[in-house]
């Protein structure tokens, strides 16, 4: 997606949607950042995006309620990811994760580990 200012996001994420149903969109910390600082809230974007999106690649008009915007991933990067369930028949669920009492612990123990540094997945930079 370019740029990292409210109106390129915005604009990248409406030429994005291509399909009806329900749909997620990840945006990163940095891109919700800017568009918060511009003034958008969670509602105005997809207020945005129904009005926006081009209306000939779809069988009908977006409906709001289809649509769930999820802040997700760390710092940096300027990409968004777009989920369409693409049909008429798809229905949003969550499920509830509860995480273990001494989470904070668990985070504080693990902090600095590596899951691409054991060399056994082809990830990790043979350098």
């Amino acid at each position: 997606m370019p740029g990292s200012d409210a109106s390129r996001i915005l604009d990248g994420l409406a030429k994005g949607i291509a399909r009806n149903g329900v749909i997620t969109i990840l945006l990163n910390p940095q891109h919700a950042n800017a568009l918060a600082d511009a003034g958008w809230t969670k509602q105005k974007i997809v207020a945005y995006l129904c009005e926006h999106v081009q209306q000939k690649t779809l069988r009908r008009p977006l409906n709001p309620n289809d649509i769930r915007i999820v802040i997700a991933g760390g710092a940096g990067g300027l990409g968004a990811c777009i989920i369409s369930g693409g049909g008429f028949a798809t229905k949003r669920t969550t499920s509830k994760i509860d995480l273990p009492g001494n989470w904070d612990q668990l985070v504080e123990k693990y902090w600095d580990i590596d899951p691409h540094d054991d060399g056994d997945c082809g990830c990790s930079d043979p350098d």
